[in-house]
């Protein structure tokens, strides 16, 4: 159970990283494609979300004496993450980088 839990709280600064990266290549990419900015910027708005209502949480736990958890809003990040590929996915698509292929 303990290396379930370690998996989990390693792959929460992996996704802000991915976020981060995503926002990164789409700022530095030549020439800029509005939706991958759009999308990226869409993945970091979440993130930021997902901090503070995280952040909101721990501090409401702190005030009450209860306990709060930071995988109790997930998909704040979950959402992010997948904005971030959508970025990445469309920036490779734009630059011929990643092709349909043929059915």
């Amino acid at each position: 159970m303990e290396i379930l839990l370690l998996a989990a709280l390693a792959a929460l600064p992996l996704a802000g990283l991915v976020v981060l990266l995503a926002l990164l290549v789409a700022l530095v990419a030549s020439p800029r494609r509005p939706p991958v900015l759009a999308s990226a910027l869409v993945g970091l708005l979440l993130l930021g979300a997902w901090v503070v209502i995280t952040a909101a949480g721990g501090v409401r736990a702190d005030e009450t004496g209860t306990s709060s958890s930071i995988f109790s809003n997930l998909g704040w990040l979950a959402a992010a993450v997948v904005a971030a590929v959508c970025s990445l996915v469309l920036h490779a698509r734009s630059t011929g980088h990643l092709r349909r292929t043929a059915p």
